[in-house]
C-alpha cells in the first residue's frame, strides 16, 4: 500500500467517525428535549397551597369530622323534633 492510499483510508475513516459523533450527539440533544421541557414547571403560591390542601391527610380527616358532626348534629334535631323534646343550645 502506498503513503497515498493509506492516508486516504485514515482521512475516510476520521470523517467517517466525525459524522458519526457528530449524528450521536445530534440524537442525544434531540431525546433531551422533552426531558428539560417536562421538568420546567412554574407554579404560584396559589397553585401550591391548593396541592398542599388536596394531598393533606389532617385536613381530609377534619373535614370528614366537621362534615359528619353536621350531619349528626342534624339528626339530633329531626330526632328532638319529633318528639316534641325543645332543648336549649349549650355551648361548648
Amino acid at each position: 500500500m502506498s503513503k497515498k492510499s493509506e492516508l486516504c483510508s485514515d482521512n475516510q475513516d476520521r470523517n467517517f467517525m466525525i459524522r458519526k459523533l457528530l449524528f450521536t450527539g445530534v440524537i442525544g440533544c434531540i431525546n433531551l428535549i422533552p426531558i428539560i421541557a417536562q421538568q420546567q414547571q412554574m407554579l404560584t403560591i396559589d397553585e401550591i397551597f391548593n396541592l398542599a390542601d388536596a394531598n393533606s391527610k389532617s385536613l381530609k380527616v377534619h373535614d370528614l369530622t366537621v362534615a359528619e358532626a353536621t350531619h349528626l348534629s342534624m339528626i339530633e334535631g329531626a330526632f328532638l323534633k319529633y318528639f316534641g323534646v325543645h332543648r336549649d343550645r349549650e355551648t361548648v
